[in-house]
């Protein structure tokens, strides 16, 4: 009987590392912050005057995408993709009046319904989908403004100034009585109350700004001066860029133009960067309590933009709708237990390929309908090469076009049904897209090779 017990014993001893090694690891975490309309004039994006030390903090702790583009340039197409995981052509969302659900369906299983229908605690705080159709998809909570405990104080507008989409304002409101602060602020008491929860928990905080108006505390205001502020003509753009550019490619807003001289313009780009830095501070509030909560660990953090937004780029161009890399290009930084510290991956990716890319980091399946790609193997080796064909960007206005970034060059092509125009800019040469090479002999092959990818990109979409 001795025997036999000692024999029991010295198995139980042998067993017991195969036991611990076969125990399921705790489920992660995940905290989605998005912004509204921010292009990457940040920080740890090589901006030389916007102050963004949190998002450069957060991309210190992760990898940051230098090559992240929105499937679409308007807000209610791009976070449709984002969040069901197809193009807008599968989609059938391209306007800010189109129902997410209108083409896929009621029983379509959005991205926060996924992570929901595996066991996860789902919450949205702020904008995440867009304003006009947040019914459409489905949170355990589901949020707009944290709670005030006192009724804000009034505040004062300091100075404004810019017109239409250009407007601004510096007021003296204290971070915690805006509303993405009481937001922020209200994101980070979720954190802490789910901090421990058996059930794992995915929040999505929204920041509203810095879409326009750029109206933000004085304090953002003062973190810069007008003499640190450049207009494109005074960064190299060519007086006559417009020259080789299809008039189709261009959304010309006038109020550029009207805006008045240079001095007024910088006016309002200082208070575009104003209202980065604010947000920036928003977001430190949520890295404060992910440091203080001790989330890290095991807590996947993205921070992302819907699209970008342009400053007067290409002869006077505002706000969004268009292909040129201002509108589509996005800051992207995600960090994961486990995965690459303080790299940058160079490899051309695109919005709705988060669904995926979280859904493996959390150890879920990732869904066959889905026409996005994980890039996990990027945060793995940043250097990897993903087979997911270049970046794909499209619009419907103007008849229609259909851009690729492969990281060397973008082609676009105008005219939705039959190509009527094209676009091709070499981006090592020219980064800034200021020469159209699409009738330049010197690049019919690479031209003609582009021509095939775009052709193999069109067919991606499922739904079509």
């Amino acid at each position: 009987m001795k025997q036999q017990f000692h024999f029991i014993l010295c198995l139980l001893v042998a067993l017991a590392p195969f036991a611990a090694s076969t125990e399921a690891a705790p489920a992660k975490n995940v905290l989605l912050i998005l912004t509204d309309d921010m292009n990457d004039e940040l920080g740890c994006y090589g901006s030389p005057v916007v102050k963004s030390p949190n998002i450069d903090a957060l991309a210190a702790r992760g990898v940051r995408f230098n090559n992240a583009n929105a499937n679409y340039p308007v807000c209610n197409a791009s976070r449709t993709s984002m969040l069901s995981g197809v193009y807008p052509e599968s989609s059938q969302v391209y306007y800010n009046t189109d129902n997410p659900r209108a083409y896929l369906g009621p029983d379509w299983v959005m991205l926060p319904e996924y992570f929901h229908n595996q066991g996860y605690y789902t919450a949205r705080v702020g904008k995440v989908a867009h304003d006009t159709f947040v019914q459409e998809f489905h949170w355990d909570l589901d949020r707009e403004n944290g709670p005030v405990t006192k009724t804000p104080p009034p505040y004062t507008t300091v100075a404004k100034g810019g017109i239409g989409l250009l407007s601004w304002s510096a007021t003296t409101q204290l971070d915690e009585h805006t509303q993405d602060g009481r937001n922020a602020r209200y994101a980070a008491q979720l954190l802490e109350q789910r901090k421990g929860q058996a059930q794992p928990f995915f929040i999505a905080m929204g920041f509203r700004k810095p879409h326009t108006p750029w109206t933000v505390p004085i304090k953002y205001f003062d973190m810069y001066s007008t003499a640190q502020i450049k207009v494109p003509r005074e960064l190299g753009e060519p007086s006559n860029d417009r020259a080789d550019i299809p008039s189709v490619a261009l959304t010309y807003n006038s109020e550029w133009a009207t805006l008045g001289s240079n001095a007024e313009r910088r006016k309002a780009i200082l208070a575009a960067y104003a209202s980065h830095s604010f947000v920036d501070a928003g977001v430190g509030v949520l890295l404060d309590a992910l440091t203080r909560l001790d989330l890290w660990k095991d807590t996947v953090v993205v921070f992302a933009s819907d699209h970008g937004q342009h400053f007067g780029e290409h002869g006077g161009l505002i706000a969004k709708h268009t292909l040129f890399a201002e509108a589509t290009r996005v800051p992207f930084i995600i960090v994961a237990p486990e995965k690459s510290v303080a790299e940058v991956a160079d490899a051309p990716v695109e919005l709705l390929d988060l669904y995926p890319t979280l859904a493996e980091l959390c150890g879920l399946p990732i869904p066959n309908e889905n026409e996005g790609v994980s890039l996990v193997p990027l945060l793995n080796d940043p250097a990897a090469e993903i087979h997911n064909g270049p970046a794909y960007s499209v619009v419907r206005r103007s008849g229609g076009g259909r851009s690729i970034r492969n990281g060397l060059y973008r082609y676009t092509e105008w005219g939705w049904s039959k190509p009527k125009a094209a676009e091709l800019y070499d981006l090592q040469a020219d980064p800034s897209e200021y020469t159209n090479q699409a009738k330049n002999s010197a690049y019919q092959s690479i031209l003609t090779d582009l021509q095939g990818e775009l052709a193999l990109a069109k067919q991606r979409p499922s739904l079509k």
